[in-house]
């Protein structure tokens, strides 16, 4: 093997290296991302269940990811459901119902690095 032979394939083998390093470090941050997001979205959804968004009007949602204090809003919009019977023979009755659909929302204005954007959990 000469000397040139050899220098190539260690240029290859680095081209291989960092290569094989940017694909990991990559992972790593969408991985971040994902647990961050991951975060949100259960502190969001514990609001969500525990009555925090039960007002009619929207409220104010603050939560804590970390080391930083991120707000947002949650609030229930009024659905109507129409019910109807359908029995055979039976006297046709309608009622509509209106019920909340609580959601919740987080906008990461300040650091933007955070999120990337807008978290909704909507269960709608």
């Amino acid at each position: 093997m000469t000397l040139l032979e050899a220098m190539i394939t260690m240029v290859i083998m680095m081209i291989i290296g960092l290569g094989i390093a940017y694909i990991s470090g990559r992972s790593a941050v969408a991985q971040k991302d994902m647990n961050v997001l991951g975060l949100a979205i259960g502190q969001m959804r514990n609001s969500i269940q525990t009555g925090a968004c039960s007002a009619g009007a929207e409220a104010p949602l603050s939560l804590t990811i970390g080391d930083h204090q991120v707000t947002g809003s949650c609030s229930t919009p009024q659905v109507s459901i129409k019910v109807e019977n359908s029995a055979s023979g039976a006297k046709k009755i309608v009622k509509t119902v209106t019920v909340g659909v609580p959601s919740a929302s987080v906008n990461d204005t300040e650091n933007n690095a955070l999120f990337g954007g807008v978290v909704t959990v909507d269960p709608s």
